[in-house]
């Protein structure tokens, strides 16, 4: 009897597994259509309709596969597939014969950067430019020596029209005039008339962004771009966030400036002889040292007042950027500092924690205060590309790091093109797939879709 109920209990069973495969079966032959509830008109032309829409994101598709394959047809990402090196599991099967790489990665020449329509045509990325980043212009000073193409290919990924561009060239670089005529190509890009040679450790550093920052004041006031915060760079960065990311981080600081000053502590002599002995040039003039022989007799460096440290890379706000350049304590100010060595790394900081100061510290955004650039120091950082002056130079296998730390940076510094573009290529992949989410995104909430069975 009981083996009876057991076999009718199985057949029941074998009979309901029947029916339910039956019935997966034919919901997925039914087929689902899109309702679409159109929502308040855009400004944006080609999203008054869906299809309209549709065919927008389609060739926006296009565009950026073109673009990226462009970019990359002679790199080492037809060699190396992103995700694996993505993967920090997979960095064996990543490893790269160095010797066998062909790490001239750019598609175009030098003759072409001549060229103002090719410029033209290069900056203009063909990325998505919401409403928001419109509405949000962002300023850029860029300190640089040598390299051009990766410049204007960092320039190429930041590039919005509403954005603009500050390139101060070092005096000692032999692409002063190239720079001049991007300038005079590109509306928003401005170079400065009179450049100094910099030297790294010295106040010229500081120099140059102040230059930069005058010039895109200027340029702020001549045309209609209303930039909201500037952020300076030096040319060997990798962006790690797209510009509509960049947007929501800088907007939610309201108007003050993103500085992460330290104090410095009695026991770091390395920083507390910068307030104590002037530097002077080496012999090359390319770099520079202490000078033990003397003191500074410098009375802000001589009072019982905290000396800050904070990086030299900061987004400040135009009311900031402002005060620095016009204010009288802010200029004096960075007349003492012009005798210690590295003053960029001070300078900012001490006046950010001045009390008053438009676009200065506010207690209660010290939690949404970041590091804008972030750098591997070695150590206590590995390095799997070559290491100079304790930065790791980012080779292929840091990808996974470099890719896994953007939750808190706008910018990896450093990676050389000629050295290793893997990194820059995948990324430039990532940030291109994220601005097509971006588009989808707002596609989406223009026009509510409901999928409904038929």
């Amino acid at each position: 009897m009981n083996k009876c109920k057991i076999a009718s209990l199985f057949i029941v069973i074998v009979e309901i597994v029947v029916l339910s495969y039956w019935i997966y079966s034919k919901i997925n032959t039914i087929r689902t259509i899109s309702i679409v509830v159109k929502l308040p008109s855009t400004n944006e032309p080609l999203l008054n309709n869906c299809s309209n829409c549709a065919s927008y994101r389609a060739s926006k598709l296009w565009k950026l596969d073109k673009s990226f394959r462009k970019l990359t047809s002679k790199t080492v990402q037809n060699r190396y597939n992103c995700t694996i090196l993505s993967n920090k599991d997979n960095l064996k099967v990543a490893r790269i014969d160095k010797a066998s790489v062909n790490r001239n990665s750019s598609s175009y020449s030098y003759q072409n950067m001549n060229n103002c329509s090719w410029l033209r045509k290069y900056l203009d990325n063909n990325l998505y430019n919401s409403e928001l980043e419109k509405n949000f212009p962002i300023a850029f000073t860029i300190v640089v020596h040598d390299s051009p193409e990766q410049i204007l290919r960092l320039i190429r990924i930041l590039y919005r029209r509403q954005n603009s561009f500050c390139i101060h060239t070092d005096a000692k670089s032999p692409y002063k005039k190239f720079f001049e005529r991007v300038s005079n190509c590109v509306d928003n890009i401005v170079v400065p008339p009179n450049l100094t040679s910099v030297v790294w450790g010295h106040s010229s550093v500081l120099e140059t962004q102040m230059k930069c920052a005058r010039e895109l004041v200027n340029l702020r006031t001549q045309q209609d771009l209303k930039w909201k915060y500037l952020l300076n760079l030096c040319g060997k960065e990798i962006p790690l966030v797209t510009n509509r990311e960049m947007v929501n981080v800088l907007r939610k600081l309201s108007g003050t400036s993103n500085i992460k000053p330290r104090v410095i502590l009695a026991s770091e002599s390395e920083f507390q002889n910068r307030f104590t002995y002037p530097v002077v040039f080496s012999k090359d003039k390319h770099s520079v040292y202490f000078d033990k022989s003397k003191r500074l007799e410098n009375p802000l460096f001589n009072s019982t007042q905290p000396h800050y440290k904070s990086s030299g890379y900061h987004a400040l706000s135009f009311p900031f950027v402002h005060h620095l350049l016009y204010n009288y304590k802010a200029i004096h100010t960075r007349k003492l500092f012009q005798q210690c060595k590295s003053p960029e790394e001070h300078y900012y900081a001490t006046v950010f924690m001045m009390p008053g100061v438009p676009g200065g510290y506010k207690p209660s955004k010290w939690k949404s205060y970041f590091k804008v650039t972030n750098t591997f120091w070695v150590p206590p950082r590995k390095c799997f590309g070559k290491i100079i002056h304790r930065v790791c130079i980012v080779g292929a296998e840091d990808l996974s790091r470099v890719s896994r730390y953007s939750g808190g940076h706008f910018f990896h510094n450093k990676y050389f093109m000629e050295y290793d573009d893997t990194v820059m290529c995948c990324m430039e992949k990532k940030l291109m797939e994220r601005n097509w989410e971006e588009f989808q995104m707002d596609c989406r909430s223009r026009y509510h879709v409901v999928d409904v069975i038929r």
